[in-house]
């Protein structure tokens, strides 16, 4: 009889002792599948620019957030005089996204000349700097960045980017 119980003892501890070690298996085939997950991720790149009338561009910063931009991005398929084209490129230079973004020193503004603000008066005003943004869905291959301004029908180089940042 204490055989018995000896061997139903250690049946009992084996079948603990193996549930455990699967569950261990299992936890670590979670983590993987996490961490799978998280890389593929899909994400949105932001990059803001500063722009003055000498056609200067700075980059003030890009980043990395999670997420997919939702619905149809709109973007002009030709630029017009004084639009921006920023292209995203590999290491090899070759474009692997741009959007036009439309000339950043010009802006529209509507206002009330008298104190009926029925009636608005709008009014196009030329800057002497301003900042933008950009949003586009992001890519591995995005390793360059190239800023270029269409004017007088030709594309004009303001700035190259070598091995842009970004932050998360």
């Amino acid at each position: 009889m204490k055989n018995n119980s000896n061997f139903l003892l250690f049946v009992c501890l084996l079948f603990v002792l193996s549930g455990c070690k699967a569950s261990k298996e299992q936890v670590a085939e979670e983590n993987e599948a996490e961490i799978l997950l998280v890389q593929n991720t899909p994400e949105i790149l932001m990059v803001s620019f500063t722009m003055d009338s000498r056609d200067s561009v700075k980059l003030i910063n890009s980043m990395k957030n999670p997420g997919r931009l939702r619905g149809e991005q709109y973007s002009k398929s030709e630029p017009w005089e004084g639009d921006l084209i920023i292209s995203f490129l590999n290491e090899a230079n070759i474009v692997c996204s741009k959007t036009i973004v439309e000339n950043p020193m010009i802006k529209k503004v509507e206002y009330a000349e008298t104190d009926d603000i029925s009636i608005l008066t709008a009014k196009t005003i030329e800057l002497d700097s301003a900042e933008f943004f950009i949003r586009i869905q992001y890519d591995d291959c995005f390793k360059h960045l190239r800023v270029e301004k269409y004017e007088n029908e030709e594309i004009k180089l303001l700035k190259y980017f070598l091995n842009i940042k970004v932050v998360m």
